[in-house]
């Protein structure tokens, strides 16, 4: 892996607004920066219907949704979740950047009550389904190490989806009211939203964005896992990666360089990758005011 050199506060306003100026460089293309904050205009929202984990079911502005899926060890979950379709919407009608997205995450309503299901959450015995209602117990509650296993297997198992088939923009930003209600996302989505469960009780870890090339993933400081969790932090970081649509160990990076580390401000960039990744990343001048607020 490149050397690499820990960013503090120095990155300040006038280098932040300086690097955009100067350079706008996304991972993938030479697009125009107004091509990657399109509107979404949706008005309704999606109707009922399968998903990949699950099912949806949409009846008097209520979205019913049902999902099912597994972990490593081949234990079974399943989880029911209700979301307004009017927070769907109020989602899905506003424009989101990388930051934005990520931070509101981790301070989602929605996204806290879904993390509190898993204060209870346990395998599935014997085939059957839990009875009507929110929570998913049956048996003995888990462990947190497992307990963190099922959250990030509930993530991965929504269906891979990219931006221009779905949203019709080269880049789209999904809340994760919008990941549960469509079942379907792509690194970005999928980082917000297990980022966000994981920053919500009873995990209560502190999350960040690990961006590496033309891919992001969650990244959970060291001290909060587990003391059974066997992985290590980045080097230079205090973060432990963990892949959000990728079946790979707690742990594993999947991809090199390093480029970047965002928590509640950048902590950490690559000091040959700065003026890309930073260009990138803020992009859209909103997401200006959501890094100096943290400076």
């Amino acid at each position: 892996m490149h050397r690499r050199t820990f960013l503090t506060k120095t990155l300040n306003r006038a280098t932040v607004a300086g690097t955009i100026a100067g350079v706008i460089n996304p991972f993938e293309t030479g697009r125009s920066v107004d091509a990657f904050y399109t509107e979404s205009g949706v008005s309704e929202g999606p109707e009922s219907g399968g998903l990949e984990n699950g099912r949806r079911t949409l009846a008097r502005g209520m979205y019913r949704l049902e999902y099912d899926w597994w972990i490593p060890d081949h234990r079974r979950f399943r989880l029911r979740f209700p979301v307004e379709q009017s927070t769907y919407r109020a989602a899905a009608d506003r424009s989101w950047g990388y930051l934005s997205a990520f931070d509101a995450a981790r301070s989602s309503r929605t996204v806290a009550r879904l993390a509190g299901e898993f204060a209870s959450i346990s395998p599935l015995g014997g085939g059957s389904a839990p009875a009507d209602g929110a929570d998913s117990e049956f048996g003995a509650r888990l462990p947190p190490r497992d307990r963190l296993a099922a959250a990030v297997a509930f993530v991965r198992s929504f269906e891979y989806a990219v931006d221009p088939e779905t949203k019709g923009a080269p880049e789209y930003h999904r809340a994760p009211t919008e990941t549960l209600v469509d079942g379907r996302g792509d690194c970005k989505d999928a980082t917000y939203l297990l980022g966000g469960i994981l920053s919500q009780p009873p995990f209560g870890y502190r999350t960040a964005m690990v961006f590496v090339p033309e891919h992001m993933l969650v990244g959970v400081r060291r001290a909060d896992l587990p003391e059974d969790v066997d992985a290590e932090a980045l080097p230079g970081t205090e973060y432990v990666p963990i892949e959000a649509t990728a079946d790979e160990p707690i742990g594993e990076l999947s991809r090199d360089p390093l480029l970047a580390v965002y928590d509640r401000g950048f902590e950490f960039l690559d000091c040959r990758e700065t003026a890309a990744t930073a260009g990138h990343l803020l992009s859209n001048p909103s997401e200006i005011d959501v890094l100096t607020r943290s400076m």
